[in-house]
């Protein structure tokens, strides 16, 4: 019997996001179903671990938009004819948020695209441990650095400081319900992993800090569907950290509260004493007064002559 010929092998380059995302995408190869984990929704205040795998008919949407975020343009309008953005001001975003006392904004960049338009946001610091990208809609993204179970302080600068070896915790709203996301860390675009929102278009998720991921600075990026299936993508700085002596070390100073500054105080409490002296130069004059008055009478009367008897 002859042997047969063997069928040739076609070489068909992987697609792979966390290698190269950039790549052009060639056509699709059937995947088995166990190298595809069906995604559940995150739980709110349970964040889910992202999972880093490529979902084949979502690679499109969710590939990373690579951006210089420190020389980004002015957000404004990309289309023709179109509106350009409203202004949107540090104390506009500050009265989104109503949760805390301790808020503040910072002079970093942020960067919110819907369907490739520039949207206005600022980059607000909660409690000195979340950064929160707000637009004018409301919050969109929330990260924090975690040690174990304590939150890492964001650094003099506010970016969140991403511990090697512990976890980083986001959260945002906004997005198609139950539909894919997938965040990325980059120069170099890193997949982290992808999650899936729940019924509300709210996200969950956490994600390790490898060892592998350079030290310093980066761009964090979430990317996703809106509601409408248009694209959306918010990004933020983020810096990594060797270790939490590390992050504490450069942390954010405690905010002091208006309500609680010790010069508000003192200038009240002046205002308080002036208020009470003048009271008690008054009732004083007005009781003098009465006094002044009797002594110049009962001198007039001893100056004036007495008629005779």
């Amino acid at each position: 019997t002859p042997t047969p010929t063997p069928t040739p092998t076609v070489s068909v380059r992987p697609n792979n996001l966390i290698t190269n995302p950039l790549l052009p995408i060639p056509a699709p190869t059937p995947t088995p179903q166990a190298t595809n984990p069906t995604l559940v929704p995150g739980i709110p205040n349970g964040p889910r671990q992202l999972v880093v795998v490529p979902i084949e008919n979502l690679i499109n949407a969710l590939r990373p938009i690579v951006i210089d975020l420190f020389n980004s343009p002015t957000p404004q309008a990309t289309s023709a004819g179109a509106t350009p953005a409203p202004a949107f001001s540090n104390q506009q975003a500050l009265s989104l948020i109503n949760d805390t006392q301790d808020k503040k904004v910072v002079e970093l960049p942020s960067l919110v695209l819907y369907n490739g338009e520039y949207q206005p946001s600022k980059l607000v610091i909660v409690d000195n441990t979340v950064a929160q990208v707000v637009s004018p809609g409301g919050g969109l993204l929330n990260v924090e650095a975690k040690d174990g179970q304590n939150s890492v302080p964001v650094d003099s600068r506010g970016r969140v400081q991403m511990v090697r070896s512990n976890n980083v915790e986001t959260q945002g709203t906004g997005m198609a319900p139950n539909s894919e996301f997938a965040v990325y860390l980059f120069s170099t675009p890193t997949l982290l992993g992808i999650g899936k929102t729940d019924a509300q278009g709210r996200f969950f998720a956490s994600f390790p800090v490898k060892n592998e991921l350079p030290i310093g600075d980066h761009t964090l990026q979430v990317n996703g569907l809106l509601p409408d299936g248009k694209t959306s993508s918010v990004s933020m700085p983020v810096t990594v950290v060797e270790n939490i002596a590390a992050a504490n070390k450069q942390a954010m100073p405690k905010t002091i509260f208006i309500d609680v500054n010790p010069v508000d105080k003192a200038l009240k409490a002046m205002y308080w004493i002036l208020i009470v002296l003048a009271v008690m130069v008054f009732l004083i004059g007005v009781s003098y007064k009465d006094r002044f008055i009797a002594l110049i009478r009962r001198r007039k009367d001893d100056e004036e002559p007495q008629p005779a008897i």
